[in-house]
């Protein structure tokens, strides 16, 4: 996460007041969550994920070709970023606290619940969705994986293979959606959600 994150930021991708929005209320979730892997039935849970994720898979690429129609349609006119109003900072609250208690729960947040979530209720182009989920989710994570650390549920050995496996990825994959063609990367992403959210299903 913080691989990508330095990426994204080095291109100016990341909304910045958004992010740290959705980091504050994450944080206060986060420790809820690791600890409700104790009482709530996760089975249950990850039907609701994997639900969701089918029903807004198709959602992002349809968002942005709406948005490229539109555009066209008004002689291509650049889109200006949304105020920071109390809708928009309401919304962003209550997707930091619901990611935030996922991340702790269910090791998930960020890319399941934060990205679609600002793909498709902001005009954040999908590039700006991946990075402002990438850096709003880095301290609810760490903060998540102290509790699970305290709560005795860590394989330190296994979580730094995994990490440098993923550091790898993160670094490649951040370039790859930077200078991904026009389109592309809400195709890939709606594709991806598709296919974790059937998956999700089928395993819960």
């Amino acid at each position: 996460s913080a691989i990508s994150t330095t990426q994204y930021v080095r291109t100016d991708a990341v909304d910045v007041p958004a992010a740290a929005i959705v980091a504050a209320t994450a944080v206060l979730s986060a420790p809820a969550g690791a600890r409700a892997t104790t009482v709530l039935s996760q089975s249950a849970l990850k039907k609701c994920l994997g639900a969701f994720l089918c029903a807004a898979a198709p959602l992002v690429p349809a968002k942005h070709y709406w948005f490229r129609q539109k555009s066209q349609g008004e002689g291509g006119a650049a889109e200006q970023r949304q105020p920071m109003d109390a809708s928009r900072v309401a919304l962003l609250a209550a997707t930091g606290g619901i990611a935030g208690f996922a991340s702790g729960l269910l090791g998930i947040g960020g890319g399941t619940v934060v990205s679609p979530v600002l793909a498709l209720f902001t005009d954040l182009p999908q590039v700006s969705a991946v990075a402002t989920s990438l850096a709003a989710m880095f301290v609810p994570s760490a903060v998540a994986l102290a509790t699970h650390h305290q709560l005795g549920n860590v394989r330190p050995r296994m979580g730094a293979v995994l990490a440098v496996g993923t550091a790898a990825g993160a670094f490649v994959g951040a370039r790859c959606a930077i200078n991904a063609p026009d389109g592309a990367l809400e195709g890939a992403f709606g594709g991806g959600m598709a296919f974790l959210g059937l998956r999700t299903l089928l395993k819960s």
